[in-house]
């Protein structure tokens, strides 16, 4: 049996967790705490007995979010390989965390505009993090002569936008698997990108 600091963080995590697809399915605007509290079968108290709010809620699938990211691309970025081998694990799990987290995704991108304007900063800080390794990966693969050279500001926001936009169209259960979607992005980048 969990002690009552652990039953504390996995309420909080099921209310975040609810809340994402609450928000996804309804809009921020539209949603009430009400609505997570109907989806968990708990009372609206016992919402805000975790959180103090509807913002800090949102607050906090930003955050987690910006995890998912920024975790996997560090990882990538101190690995030891190639740029071009980093860049297409950079596309393949970046993909991958976007069609696996449609929820949390949805809402980060729909939703920013929601956020407090303390949240806002601290959440673009993050968002500049996530561009910055990126845009050093790509730098590498110019320096080592494995991609041609670009406006590196074109090239990142052209990879995360094909990448980010899963969220609009990527439906699990239609045509294509997320290891589909994620090989051809990668072959589709990397064959403008790498030098003949």
């Amino acid at each position: 049996m969990g002690s009552k600091s652990q039953k504390y963080h996995l309420r909080r995590e099921e209310i975040i967790d609810q809340a994402a697809r609450i928000f996804q399915e309804k809009g921020y605007k539209s949603a009430t705490l009400k609505d997570v509290a109907d989806r968990l079968e708990i009372t609206a108290p016992a919402v805000y007995y975790h959180f103090n709010s509807k913002q800090e809620i949102l607050y906090e699938i930003f955050q987690r979010t910006m995890k998912l990211g920024l975790d996997s691309m560090n990882r990538i970025a101190e690995n030891s390989m190639n740029p071009k081998d980093k860049l297409r694990m950079v596309i393949e799990e970046y993909s991958a965390l976007v069609a696996n987290n449609l929820d949390f995704f949805t809402v980060f991108f729909q939703d920013k505009y929601e956020l407090s304007e303390d949240h806002t900063e601290l959440i673009t800080a993050r968002e500049r993090e996530f561009i910055r390794v990126l845009r050093n990966i790509y730098a590498q693969g110019v320096k080592t002569n494995d991609f041609v050279d670009l406006d590196p500001v074109l090239v990142v926001n052209g990879i995360l936008g094909m990448c980010s936009w899963l969220y609009k169209w990527f439906k699990p259960e239609k045509k294509y698997s997320v290891q589909e979607v994620s090989r051809q992005f990668t072959q589709m980048i990397l064959s403008g990108l790498e030098k003949k």
